[in-house]
């Protein structure tokens, strides 16, 4: 393909034609020469926004993508009603990786209802693989909106698994090579994470737990993603200026993860945990309970405290959390 813009004939068949849902809220239309993006939101909503990149194999950018940006707003108390979409293509790509990555997001905005607005795409030397960024922007009404600060004294609990979706990558990627040191069905389920759905919805996803966390009475929420457990636990005391007493032991795992990412030499707590979310509560056990019952995953991994020191303890050691 050649460098620059896709021309507005490529734009409509493999752009266009994949976007299957349109907000009532998009004043224009856009097209593959348009610059921006308007939506007219009510006067009595706020609105949230994040910006998610991601890079990987074409055939699970969109969904990661989707999910990383749909999740950060949601932990913020936004739900998601919009994405701007921006593509960058080395010299070797396709046309049908853009179909492939854009059937993508058109797949989950249309199951999520998150309107694809402006997308950019572009073929760059500067780029070796397939560059997705999603611009997510959502309303939502002031009284309901969520925090991020946790207060001394809440539990502390993790959601699902860490490091899974790091791993079930590392698996998808090196899936032939890894078939030597592991059984095929073992690489399999490390991979399904990927694809696994419970209580009906995505792994990948964490709208589920949020709405049963929000209605139980927790509001302090902070996803946890590309730096992991480790790195998601040190930037939610930082932006609550709390410290935090972690039991190592009870940050929940997978076996074929530990495995795939010892393989590879890659720290299982501090790689990729999409689909998991920390949640802060004084009601720690009730609410392990009611996302149990409900097929979620969940374990109380520590406690929110006074002061600075953030600590993991496991067994007789105890060691401070370093930055990511």
């Amino acid at each position: 393909m050649k460098k620059g813009k896709i021309s507005q004939n490529q734009w409509n068949r493999s752009v266009d034609k994949k976007i299957r849902y349109r907000s009532k809220h998009l004043v224009e239309r856009p097209s593959a020469g348009s610059e921006t993006l308007t939506y007219r939101l009510l006067s009595e909503t706020v609105v949230g926004s994040t910006m998610q990149t991601e890079t990987g194999p074409a055939e699970i950018l969109g969904k990661k993508a989707f999910y990383r940006m749909y999740n950060a707003l949601l932990a913020a108390g936004t739900r998601a009603e919009g994405m701007q979409v921006q593509l960058l293509l080395p010299e070797s790509a396709s046309e049908q990786q853009i179909k492939n990555i854009m059937g993508q997001l058109g797949e989950y905005g249309a199951a999520y209802e998150v309107d694809i607005g402006r997308v950019h795409t572009e073929i760059s030397e500067l780029v070796k693989a397939p560059l997705l960024t999603l611009s997510g922007f959502g309303k939502q009404d002031v009284t309901e909106t969520g925090s991020s600060r946790f207060c001394p004294g809440q539990q502390i609990i993790m959601t699902k698994w860490a490091g899974a979706a790091g791993a079930a990558e590392l698996a998808y990627v090196n899936k032939r090579s890894l078939m030597k040191y592991f059984p095929a069905v073992y690489v399999d389920e490390a991979v399904e994470y990927l694809w696994e759905k419970t209580a009906g919805e995505s792994l990948l996803s964490i709208e589920k737990e949020i709405k049963t966390a929000w209605d139980m009475g927790a509001g302090a929420f902070h996803n946890v993603t590309k730096n992991g457990v480790f790195g998601a636990l040190w930037e939610m005391a930082e932006m609550s200026h709390a410290g935090l007493e972690v039991n190592f032991a009870a940050i929940p795992v997978r076996q074929e993860s530990i495995e795939i990412c010892e393989q590879y030499g890659v720290n299982l707590y501090e790689t990729d945990s999409l689909g998991s979310v920390l949640i802060g509560t004084e009601h720690g056990e009730d609410l392990v309970r009611r996302l149990r019952e409900e097929g979620i995953p969940a374990a109380i991994i520590g406690r929110v405290t006074d002061g600075n020191d953030r600590t993991i303890c496991r067994g007789e050691e105890t060691r401070f959390l370093t930055p990511p």
